[in-house]
């Protein structure tokens, strides 16, 4: 009886090592994906850009073209992106349906008054079991929000407040 309590007690913790590594790939490969998505926005490479983002958002602002020509207009005189880039999730939420994530995403820009970093969150979604994710900024919306083009978001899911943008010489 000892024996099987033994054996039982090593299954259960290989099965939690191997949950735990898949987890950490599964981070790391979600973290990997959205820098991937951050770099392509900066290099003005928008088609390659929009197979990260949600196919939802890209529906509700009218479709790919639409959408590249939102990014192509200037956002300023003398403003300009420098730097996106992404931090390991916050949060990672197995549902029924799909896996769910919130990644801190923070973006720098230039400026005729100097540098700005706004410092955001991003709702990451992957329907294969983390294999393939797709993203949606929330550019400092609430959850309620997000619910509009996402309504099946898990309800676990929590989005932090977001801080002002930083603006240094």
């Amino acid at each position: 009886m000892k024996r099987f309590y033994a054996l039982a007690l090593a299954g259960f913790l290989f099965i939690s090592a191997k949950a735990q590594s898949d987890s950490t790939a599964m981070r790391a490969n979600l973290t990997a994906a959205a820098n991937k998505m951050g770099q392509l926005f900066i290099d003005k490479n928008y088609r390659e850009y929009l197979s990260y983002v949600h196919p939802e958002l890209i529906k509700m602002i009218g479709g790919p073209d639409k959408m590249i020509a939102m990014f192509e207009k200037p956002l300023g005189e003398g403003v300009t992106f420098r730097k996106v880039w992404y931090e390991e999730p916050l949060q990672l939420i197995g549902t029924p349906k799909d896996i769910e994530a919130v990644l801190p995403e923070n973006i720098e820009l230039n400026t005729p008054k100097g540098k700005l970093v706004a410092r955001s969150y991003t709702i990451a979604i992957s329907k294969d079991k983390g294999k393939t994710w797709h993203f949606v900024s929330t550019s400092g919306k609430t959850l309620d929000q997000m619910r509009v083009v996402l309504p099946s978001l898990s309800p676990k899911l929590v989005l932090p407040e977001t801080a002002a943008p930083k603006l240094t010489k």
